[in-house]
């Protein structure tokens, strides 16, 4: 097609030769298009793919974080039992050294009754012999007195 002049007129030939252009141009456009909606296409269902890869993965992920959790809740229940199993023990023993300790109080506290008991009666024992000795010293003393002053009276 020529360039047209500004005097020249619109023809048939010339439309029509202008309307294929257009609809050539037009068919090219929608093939553009159609090939842009393909590629679209495609890169769709490679994300989809992805996407669908990337789920896998995560739900792989979660599956084993739940087997770790499990295993760590697993653990602790352990140690919960180790723990509950040795303050028990540790009761038991508290227990019996308490009964122990109680045990020997309540001897300590009888040995010492009796050692004072023995010793009260021997202290009143040993006060009653110096007492006698004390009376029969005195009662000695006065005798002799009575004596030397009889003595002297009848001197």
């Amino acid at each position: 097609m020529e360039p047209m002049s500004r005097g020249d007129a619109w023809t048939d030939v010339r439309l029509d030769d202008l309307n294929g252009r257009v609809d050539g141009l037009g068919r090219r456009v929608d093939a553009g298009f159609a090939q842009v909606d393909q590629r679209f296409a495609q890169v769709d269902a490679r994300m989809d793919a992805g996407f669908a890869q990337v789920d896998q993965r995560f739900a792989q992920v979660d599956a084993r974080m739940d087997a770790g959790f499990a295993q760590v809740d697993q653990r602790f229940a352990q140690v919960d039992a180790r723990m509950d199993a040795g303050f028990a023990r540790v009761d038991t023993d508290l227990r019996g050294l308490r009964s122990d300790m109680h045990s020997e109080i309540r001897a300590l506290r009888e040995e010492t009754h009796s050692e004072f008991r023995a010793l009260r009666e021997e202290t009143h024992s040993e006060f009653g012999a110096l007492n006698r000795t004390m009376l029969r010293i005195g009662s000695g003393m006065i005798v002799t007195l009575a004596i030397g002053f009889v003595s002297v009276l009848a001197a």
